[in-house]
């Protein structure tokens, strides 16, 4: 699942999802792990296409694309 959250206006649900990021600099890229959900990987500020692939494997694959590969 995706979800673009534009602050621009400094609307109240995007800071509540910042706020439980732990996080207030923008951008701010969280990932959450299929077997981990709760704890997700964060990139924030300017970051590499290397750093982003890197945070992706670390995370896994998730459910649905795991069904898809038949695993």
């Amino acid at each position: 699942m995706t979800l673009l959250a534009d602050w621009s206006e400094g609307q109240e649900d995007v800071t509540q999802i910042l706020e439980a990021l732990g996080d207030k600099q923008l951008p701010v890229l969280a990932i959450f792990p299929a077997g981990d959900p709760y704890r997700p990987r964060k990139l924030t500020g300017i970051y590499t296409k290397a750093e982003l692939i890197q945070q992706l494997r670390d995370a896994g694959a998730s459910a649905s694309s795991q069904q898809v590969a038949g695993e």
